[in-house]
């Protein structure tokens, strides 16, 4: 009984309440209620403000392919060579948004490459409630899609690394010493497997060398009348191994060349110089981490 008693005088509280600030409400003039929007609008901009702040940061950005796109190749050389370190990224409005601080280039078949971009966000917005990075209205979040515009390119791509650092903590860049075989080659690609076999990324660096190469007949299995197998050399046809150092990126203890190609052995690996190609069924054989 006592709580019914209670709850009847709750609503009748809540009725007088309401009638009041109708009743007040009847009272206010067009220049009250304008006073009270700007108000709320005032505390909504002011709570929107404080919540986020201005920032600095480092992206990282690729354009290579993604299998379950409809064009599963990266883009054509001419749009990757069209940008260069130092560009700058321009808004909307034509002004600074970003700069660019490294491009790492890596062929494709030739005519393509893919292209990963290191860039520096100066007008960054970061939301303390979201945790999140904003340029305008585009959220930085890894596996977002961006589309910028670098100098007088268009870019598309895909964040990988968003933070306050320009690499992330846990990365590691290295050298190591692959022992790698390419089977079945012409004799005229073979002899181009010599210490002039270098490649370098797009800011100069050596990031796979010939150190040491081995060419000799390719042997093939052979069966004979009597029912044997037995191994003969192809006249023609040569086998290369080859020691290599190559520059990787390693990242929860699995490593990368070129950025996307897994250091293992058994792995399938293909690179280019300036003069030859290795591709095919070349494969790393033996893995050795050397000092840089």
């Amino acid at each position: 009984m006592d709580n019914l008693i209670d709850k009847e005088k709750v609503i009748k509280k809540l009725k007088k309440l309401i009638l009041d600030l109708r009743g007040a409400a009847k009272k206010l003039t067009p220049v009250d209620f304008l006073v009270v929007v700007i108000v709320v609008g005032v505390i909504v901009v002011g709570f929107v403000y404080f919540s986020r702040k201005k920032a600095t940061i480092y992206i990282h950005t690729v354009n290579e392919f993604q299998e379950f796109r409809e064009d599963p190749m990266p883009p054509f050389y001419w749009l990757s060579n069209s940008i260069n370190k130092g560009d700058i990224v321009y808004g909307v409005g034509g002004e600074k948004v970003a700069e660019v601080v490294s491009i790492n280039n890596a062929e494709w078949g030739g005519q393509r490459r893919f292209s990963r971009l290191k860039l520096k966000i100066v007008n960054a917005l970061y939301d303390k409630r979201t945790r999140q990075y904003r340029i305008g209205d585009t959220s930085l979040q890894v596996g977002n899609e961006l589309v910028l515009n670098i100098g007088t390119t268009y870019y598309e791509g895909v964040v990988t690394y968003v933070g306050e650092t320009l690499d992330p903590p846990a990365d590691q860049y290295k050298y190591f010493k692959l022992t790698i075989k390419v089977p079945e080659i012409e004799p005229w690609l073979a002899v181009t497997y010599d210490e002039s076999f270098v490649v370098k990324n797009s800011e100069g660096k050596e990031i796979f060398k010939i150190i040491e190469s081995e060419i000799m007949p390719t042997e093939r299995s052979v069966d004979t009348e009597d029912g044997r197998i037995v191994r003969s050399k192809d006249p023609y046809f040569k086998d290369a191994i080859i020691d290599v150092l190559v520059w990787v990126r390693c990242q929860e203890n699995i490593c990368y060349f070129n950025e996307f190609r897994p250091v293992k052995v058994g792995e399938y690996i293909w690179t280019q110089s300036e003069k030859s190609i290795i591709s095919g069924d070349a494969r790393i054989i033996d893995i050795e981490e050397v000092d840089n």
